[in-house]
């Protein structure tokens, strides 16, 4: 019988296979983005295993074979080099002035005393990305090699906006946090309100997009997800669940989608009970299309030439 336990709330790569948890091998994944690039930005939700990936990459980086035994990427992995690890954690509560500044500190002074690099320099009166890079240059130049950055739980709007000061992610000009006053609507009646915190960045400077164009621009964007949303729905097409992943496949399905949803508008606000009607009766669907003797000649009836099917 298989004892095997499930990991919630486990986010330590090393506990899960050592004590025999269950483990969906992400290594694979793993070993695309480090062949593909050099710096990612995980925005995916909370709660979805962005910590467990960020320590199973460092297990990799500092070369613990053990663990990664009967895993996808164990035997294409070069065990005999190992990398300085750079790991920054801001799990913590930052609504005290100061506090992030402090806990950057002490981090960056732990990792100095870990790497054996507390002695023969003094980094007190550095702060910041002074002290950060300082921290790498001496990271290579005692290993030779580049240093792992791995930075965890920085999705905090007081992290985002402290790391604006010194981010040297590619693109990154501004990190913005947006409060929005949502109402929620049932029947055009209002049921209830919500605030909500929406935190972003941009490759645009500060003199190309002032804080008025940025919303802009994020509210031009939901125009888009709209749309997407639209084609994702449950009453539609799922479109995030298309199972055609390769060649142009997928790009022109979500054509002959938005086509699609751009011809029912013609007639109905309601595309999906529109869809619905179309999957039962042909010959709708032929009209929709003005394929039909009859349709053209209504067309023609009603619409000035040029907007005749």
């Amino acid at each position: 019988m298989n004892n095997r336990k499930f990991p919630i709330g486990i986010a330590d790569f090393r506990s899960i296979r050592s004590d025999d948890y269950y483990y969906i091998d992400k290594t694979p994944h793993i070993e695309r983005l480090i062949g593909q690039g050099r710096y990612y930005f995980l925005s995916r939700p909370r709660r979805f295993g962005k910590s467990l990936l960020l320590d199973t990459m460092l297990e990799l980086f500092e070369g613990s074979e053990p663990l990664f035994r009967g895993l996808y990427i164990h035997d294409r992995w070069d065990w005999s080099t190992q990398y300085p690890i750079v790991r920054l954690s801001f799990n913590a509560e930052y609504s005290r002035p100061g506090v992030l500044e402090e806990n950057v500190k002490v981090q960056l002074e732990n990792l100095e005393i870990k790497h054996g690099l507390s002695d023969g320099y003094d980094s007190t009166n550095l702060h910041g990305s002074n002290r950060f890079a300082r921290l790498l240059h001496n990271l290579h130049a005692k290993t030779g090699k580049q240093a792992v950055v791995l930075i965890d739980e920085y999705d905090e709007p007081e992290v985002m906006e402290y790391l604006n000061g010194f981010s040297k992610f590619p693109d990154v000009a501004q990190i913005f946090r947006i409060h929005r006053h949502v109402k929620h609507y049932k029947k055009g009646v209002v049921t209830k309100t919500t605030d909500e915190v929406a935190v972003g960045f941009t490759s645009l400077p500060a003199d190309r997009a002032n804080p008025k164009s940025l919303l802009d621009l994020n509210r031009r964007h939901w125009t888009i997800e709209s749309v997407h949303h639209v084609l994702d729905s449950l009453k539609t097409w799922q479109e995030d669940h298309l199972l055609i992943r390769k060649g142009n496949g997928p790009e022109n399905l979500t054509a002959l989608r938005r086509f699609a949803i751009a011809v029912i508008k013609r007639h109905s606000k309601k595309v999906a009970s529109t869809i619905r009607k179309l999957k039962c009766d042909v010959r709708l669907l032929l009209d929709y299309l003005c394929l039909t003797e009859n349709t053209r000649r209504r067309r023609r009836a009603v619409e000035p030439a040029s907007a005749a099917c």
